[in-house]
């Protein structure tokens, strides 16, 4: 009928542009760090808040920083990421700005399930966590990295962001990377967090971990299977069972001697690839290492039991120095 008003649009998550525009990073060498807020697509610089990122609350009713979404460029190949930072209003007065704090994800695993936890780390610090190249939204390299080179990446991707100091924290197969840069890098690491590191000797065989991941499967929360699906799909099968060879190959145990800073090795008692035994030795070939066991966590620590997780990282790192 003519005159007749068309019905408005549903409304539209702003997408709030970035205080600083796109920058060449720090050159590291030969190299050099591109960020581009967001991906590479002839459009604007810009950082995007989507639907899902929007600034929420947690169980105990604390306001959750929203998500802010970064792309680098690291040797051509396009690094995603997100950061998490407390609203000026958050910030308590009169105490001293907390540490930065990086998360590094597991097997093939994106940064999606570590977004619940750096959302709770980000009420009162900067947080940030990134898909490792092949994996999410990152994309693929020539040649499948090695622990040390994903490591580099990490490094790199932290001199980009201006992180000095950090406190870094590794899940599952990202705990070797993490050690790796604790090693290598102690100017980036001011203390670890080693959450269901793997590899357990006790399960030498990559099929025995594979096998393990699945009996974890019905320990996880419900919702942690569709976000593990789709990333190993996008992953692949192969460069999965691949990136698990390759890590079953690396003996962590002996790099960690190497590691000065304070570490916290943090195991659930329900998690099928983590032995308590394993974790035990460990800690003691840490030089400065400690270690604690959340009653009911799974493998997925970081998801399943985000609080669990979130309270003992948090407490951790806001300890003074002995």
């Amino acid at each position: 009928m003519r005159g007749a008003r068309r019905p408005s649009a549903p409304s539209r998550v702003p997408r709030r542009r970035s205080s600083s525009p796109s920058t060449l990073g720090p050159a590291l060498g030969d190299r050099s760090v591109l960020t581009i807020q967001p991906p590479v697509d002839g459009g604007r610089a810009r950082s995007v808040v989507p639907r899902a990122h929007r600034r929420g609350r947690s169980s105990g009713g604390t306001v959750l920083p929203a998500l802010q979404e970064r792309y680098d460029l690291i040797d051509g190949v396009r690094v995603y990421s997100v950061v998490a930072e407390p609203h000026r209003a958050d910030r308590p007065e009169g105490r001293a700005v907390p540490a930065d704090v990086v998360l590094v994800h597991g097997l093939a695993l994106s940064t999606r399930y570590l977004e619940p936890g750096v959302r709770r780390l980000g009420t009162d610090r900067r947080t940030a966590a990134l898909d490792l190249p092949g994996v999410g939204r990152s994309g693929r390299p020539p040649h499948l990295p090695s622990m040390a080179e994903m490591a580099d990446v990490v490094a790199r991707w932290m001199d980009g962001l201006g992180m000095t100091g950090a406190d870094v924290v590794g899940h599952s197969l990202g705990c070797q990377i993490v050690s790796h840069l604790a090693a290598e890098r102690p100017d980036l690491v001011r203390r670890v967090v080693l959450v269901g590191p793997s590899r357990d000797p006790e399960h030498p065989r990559w099929w025995q971990s594979a096998w393990r991941l699945l009996l974890d499967g019905p320990r996880e929360r419900w919702s942690l299977l569709p976000i593990a699906v789709v990333d190993y799909l996008r992953a692949g099968p192969v460069a999965a069972v691949r990136a698990l060879k390759q890590a079953r190959r690396a003996e962590v145990s002996h790099l960690v001697q190497s590691i000065t800073q304070p570490v916290l090795v943090v195991v659930g008692d329900r998690d099928p690839l983590v032995s308590g035994t394993w974790a035990r030795r460990l800690v003691d070939a840490l030089p400065d290492g400690r270690l604690v066991t959340v009653p009911g966590a799974p493998h997925g620590l970081p998801y399943s039991s985000v609080e669990s997780f979130v309270a003992t990282t948090r407490e951790f790192l806001d300890r003074d120095e002995p």
